[in-house]
């Protein structure tokens, strides 16, 4: 897991960009998001953001998919263990109205189980 890194981009943003706030929150639990085209699925950057911070990004405007992979830090380990993963089942738009971009904020310590189902997948490749 990237934890603590900055974002990882798969496709350089372009063109005009809205802001994606991801906020984590406090404790022993870390996250990456993993951000995709909705349409191509073809990914488009992953955001390590660890407990308690709060990460912002520039998205192009678009619609997205979510991956979240919830990690924790096992006193023994030597590295953060995945403990859950979420997809998102509708697409997260960024768009501009009336000459404003719209972005979104993602709190991760909300319940995010109505948009953002558990998933029997840990470990795989989206």
């Amino acid at each position: 897991m990237l934890v603590g890194r900055a974002p990882l981009w798969y496709q350089e943003p372009y063109g005009p960009v809205a802001p994606f706030e991801i906020v984590a929150p406090a404790g022993q639990r870390s996250f990456v998001v993993l951000v995709s085209q909705w349409a191509s699925n073809a990914r488009v950057v992953q955001v390590p953001v660890a407990a308690g911070s709060r990460t912002l990004v520039q998205l192009p405007l678009g619609e997205y998919r979510l991956l979240i992979v919830e990690a924790a830090q096992p006193a023994n380990a030597a590295a953060p263990v995945a403990t859950g993963t979420r997809r998102s089942i509708a697409p997260l738009r960024f768009y501009a109205m009336g000459g404003q971009v719209v972005g979104n904020v993602l709190d991760l310590g909300a319940n995010l189980d109505p948009l953002f189902p558990l998933v029997p997948d840990i470990g795989k490749s989206p």
